[in-house]
């Protein structure tokens, strides 16, 4: 499928993925594209007449923004940083099992030909192999991702049962993220991930730089370009369910990461670690050989010059 002429819906349009989807497809493609937000502001310009507000909690709501659309990308979620997920895990869950649940059912409904959904790689039981996209309910999630990755979980499961347990079949390709970073990522140091909060530390100068636990957590981080190009070419390639993990395929300790930053800001503090604060699974290695094969994706951005892209943009959000 191509998206040339396709009616395209992208739900979540003013966050990191969705915002950066929008404009990938809006200068790419000759299609009619629908962004929705809800209570964040757009980030990039849009028609007014491609803009739709609204609340994916309401059925009816999703109901009416699925009609006569070809393809569904749901980036939409709620989504925090490591302290939220520690502390209060429930605000990942009622909101974002009701707003999946609404889409796939509008979607199902008004014969939308494929739903992208963005799942993640915090489903995956805890361990410190390369995980591939077979291992997802091999075990528990890791602790600290219990809720949220059993929300994941779950909505694959619905994914697969629209796609191939129905008499009418939805096709749902499952995308399974792992750390996507650049330009549009939150840089608020209440809902940031880790590698925004970085940079942000470093941005802000903050000395010395605080780094959450022990500072050799492994991290796979993939540029959000690289991230949504994959998505693009799993609605186009892709007609039956699927799962893939997208990644960069290599991983990174905080403290490398922290060098990096450091390094293209020119800023030389030293960091000092905050045992007590709030940390993630130590390590997240994922294999990226499917995505490679049948979708013929390859992260393309190298690390160093997607950190220079996304602090030049955060440096300037910062400052203005």
């Amino acid at each position: 499928m191509n998206l040339n002429n396709k009616n395209i819906l992208i739900t979540g349009a003013s966050g990191l993925i969705g915002s950066n989807l929008a404009q990938k497809i809006i200068n790419n493609y000759d299609c009619n594209i629908k962004v929705l937000h809800h209570e964040s502001p757009l980030r990039n310009v849009y028609l007014e007449e491609n803009i739709k507000t609204g609340d994916l909690l309401s059925p009816k709501f999703c109901d009416d923004i699925t009609k006569n659309v070809d393809v569904v990308f749901h980036c939409a979620a709620k989504s925090y940083g490591a302290a939220v997920m520690e502390n209060d895990p429930m605000l990942l869950v009622k909101d974002n099992i009701v707003m999946n649940i609404n889409m796939l059912e509008a979607s199902h409904k008004n014969d939308v030909k494929k739903f992208v959904w963005l799942a993640s790689t915090t489903g995956y039981p805890n361990t410190t192999d390369e995980v591939t996209e077979d291992m997802m309910f091999q075990g528990e999630p890791f602790e600290k991702y219990y809720a949220v990755g059993w929300v994941k979980r779950y909505t694959e499961v619905l994914c697969k049962l629209f796609s191939e347990k129905l008499k009418k079949k939805l096709p749902c390709i499952v995308l399974r993220p792992t750390n996507i970073y650049g330009p549009n990522d939150k840089t608020d140091f209440a809902k940031s991930h880790v590698l925004s909060a970085l940079m942000r530390k470093v941005i802000i100068k903050q000395n010395p730089i605080e780094v959450w636990g022990t500072g050799t957590d492994e991290k796979d981080v993939l540029y959000v370009d690289d991230m949504v190009c994959a998505m693009i070419l799993a609605a186009e390639k892709i007609e039956s369910f699927q799962q893939f993990n997208i990644g960069y395929g290599q991983t990174y300790t905080i403290l490398e990461l922290l060098e990096k930053i450091k390094h293209i800001a020119n800023y030389d503090a030293v960091h000092k670690l905050i045992p007590s604060g709030p940390t993630m699974i130590p390590v997240r290695k994922v294999n990226i050989n499917k995505a490679r094969t049948l979708l013929e994706w390859e992260p393309k951005t190298k690390l160093d010059d997607g950190l220079k892209l996304m602090y030049d943009w955060m440096k300037h959000e910062i400052e203005k």
